[in-house]
């Protein structure tokens, strides 16, 4: 089964140069953003000095499922999704389109985009005594026995001759959350779901590296690649390499 029927978060990321005085632009951000999050943002004690990876400011969105954090070098928009989302994969990219197209113009307008990435976090729950012999037997790594307790594996490659590709699947386990009537999270129980996990990471770093100047038409690109990977591959042609 195609990975689209797991997808339980995504991130969008914009980088940008390094921008000191980021703080100044949160009003910026709130104005242009109020349609989706909640303002004022929350500006974080952080000195202008400090790691500049550091967010600056950040606020969580009206339906509560996303957040919005701003850095000196990059805007990253998070979602988690709820049952009802991740089973329609259609209504999951309509809501990352219709963020990520005001977000993208809100972010080039004060800043100098250089690349963006688009990473989709898939999770499929499995019978714990399971995983380990699922996983031996896609990859043919004979030092997993039923005792092993961390595996992953993780690559990175060219994609396209215009984009870098990472995966990283592993062993994983969530914790068991506890929903409102809505399908809103309001806490964790004291239970965990067992699975494999599949992130999905492409960017355009690659094209920066190679000296192309950045555009939207990048973004609608990444976006259709990043949907089409996880519906066209399942774990096997993640955990083999073989991506279609």
């Amino acid at each position: 089964m195609s990975l689209s029927n797991y997808l339980v978060g995504s991130q969008v990321v914009l980088v940008f140069e390094r921008d000191s005085e980021v703080r100044k632009r949160v009003f910026y951000y709130e104005d242009r953003l109020s349609s989706f999050f909640k303002t004022p943002f929350l500006i974080l004690p952080v000195p202008d000095e400090a790691d500049g990876n550091i967010p600056r400011f950040e606020s969580e969105s009206l339906n509560g499922y996303s957040r919005i954090q701003v850095s000196q070098f990059r805007t990253a928009f998070f979602t988690r999704y709820s049952d009802d989302y991740r089973k329609n994969i259609k209504a999951v990219r309509k809501y990352i389109n219709d963020r990520v197209d005001l977000l993208k113009e809100v972010v080039n307008k004060v800043h100098q985009i250089k690349y963006v990435g688009f990473i989709f976090d898939v999770f499929i729950e499995f019978d714990e005594r399971e995983i380990n012999s699922f996983l031996k037997n896609i990859t043919k790594f004979n030092a997993l026995s039923p005792e092993t307790i961390d595996f992953s594996v993780r690559y990175s490659v060219p994609y396209k001759s215009r984009y870098f590709l990472n995966i990283n699947v592993s062993k994983s386990r969530q914790d068991e959350i506890e929903l409102d009537p809505k399908g809103r999270i309001i806490g964790k129980t004291e239970k965990y779901i067992h699975g494999i996990s599949a992130i999905t990471d492409i960017n355009s770093k690659l094209l920066h590296q190679k000296g192309e100047k950045f555009n939207f038409n990048v973004i609608a690109d990444l976006e259709e690649e990043i949907f089409t990977l996880v519906k066209n591959n399942n774990l096997e042609n993640y955990l083999t390499g073989e991506i279609a």
